[in-house]
């Protein structure tokens, strides 16, 4: 419940012309009835209902990141597998060529092949090494971004040993 009187003497400009009253004054009464005030929600609920949607908001935000983490490690564990099985082919490639130089040799000192058959796989022997020796570093990278995702129980990384890779 409210009520007042107000009077305004005097000459007011056209855009104040709720200054203006009747000579005598007026006299103002009213009844507020806040049936509806605020909605259908007070601000008190309306914090604990926004704290709570933040709490909501929050946990996804962390089991996305959680999501990401694990996505990222999982690509990290094949590509060590990866790189783990470019070292094995490398090994066998060597390995191959060098069965292949032997052969070659033996049919050089028989005179049932020219020289520079031999010499040109001894190229091919010496470039798989390399690419074994590439193979290697590249396990060994693919290792150390494993570790930075697999960890002891302290939380040290872990270097994973070759041994572990599978057949």
């Amino acid at each position: 419940v409210y009520g007042g009187w107000r009077s305004g003497l005097g000459d007011f400009p056209v855009y104040d012309g709720k200054l203006a009253t009747f000579t005598s004054g007026e006299v103002r009464v009213g009844l507020e009835v806040p049936v509806l005030r605020g909605g259908a929600i007070d601000e008190r609920r309306g914090k604990i209902e926004s704290s709570t949607q933040g709490v909501h908001i929050a946990d996804a935000s962390v089991a996305l990141q959680k999501l990401d983490l694990t996505r990222t490690a999982a690509h990290k564990y094949w590509d060590w597998i990866g790189a783990g099985r470019k070292l094995n082919i490398a090994h066998e490639m060597l390995n191959i060529a060098g069965v292949r130089d032997k052969a070659l040799l033996h049919r050089v000192k028989q005179g049932d092949a020219p020289q520079i058959e031999q010499t040109e796989n001894q190229r091919a022997v010496i470039q798989r090494q390399s690419a074994l020796l590439a193979a290697e570093r590249a396990l060994q990278k693919a290792t150390l971004e494993l570790s930075l995702f697999y960890r002891d129980e302290r939380g040290t990384p872990v270097l994973v040993e070759r041994s572990r890779l599978p057949s």
